[in-house]
């Protein structure tokens, strides 16, 4: 992906980690509330940018809930695996920003 965006990597990459980060704090308050069709939107937006920038196992974490709740299922075991793995993919972004921005 470096390759491919060049100089824009460092922006898409910051795009990334921004929309990442608020989808994860969405996800978190509808769980709260059991609020299904809200975690179908921010979940939705969490496997398009794991699938922009690779990020495999969000991106399968997030299809698989997508499936369930599209089903009408809220499996919050699910839910928070994802949640775990979002967490993860957000401190290797930060970290790569950082390496990125010297």
């Amino acid at each position: 992906i470096r390759t491919v965006m060049g100089n824009n990597f460092p922006t898409l990459l910051k795009q990334f980690h921004a929309t990442l980060e608020q989808q994860q704090e969405r996800i978190l308050a509808a769980l709260d509330v059991n609020d299904r069709l809200s975690m179908i939107e921010a979940v939705h937006r969490v496997k398009n940018n794991a699938g922009d920038l690779g990020a495999s196992l969000l991106l399968d974490l997030a299809t698989e809930l997508e499936r369930g709740l599209q089903g009408g299922e809220l499996d919050k075991r699910l839910a928070q695996e994802l949640l775990s793995e979002g967490k993860r993919v957000l401190k290797a972004a930060a970290d790569l920003i950082n390496v990125e921005s010297q």
